[in-house]
């Protein structure tokens, strides 16, 4: 794999946080967000990681960051309204 394409890093990512190596996935999703900062599929997945860290307002801004990037992208809607429903932000 070209270790110079993000969307590779991306995919490492989502393995390393199925096999739940958090780090690892922090690292993979960090590295395709240097080489490609627009890469909202990336911003998701690290509003994902953030927040089964738990680390809602994190989770809340990756989220936001991916929708900005993407404004037709439903899960990134769906997953930080769901979010914010967690956090009690329901207005």
């Amino acid at each position: 794999v070209d270790p110079s394409t993000p969307h590779s890093w991306n995919s490492l990512g989502n393995l390393k946080l199925l096999l739940k190596d958090e780090d690892g996935a922090r690292a993979s999703y960090d590295t395709a967000l240097r080489i490609e900062p627009g890469l909202h599929q990336a911003w998701f997945n690290l509003g994902v990681l953030e927040r089964r860290r738990r680390d809602f307002d994190a989770s809340a801004a990756a989220f936001r960051r991916a929708i900005a990037l993407s404004p037709h992208y439903e899960h990134a809607y769906e997953s930080l309204g769901m979010l914010y429903y967690r956090m009690g932000k329901t207005a």
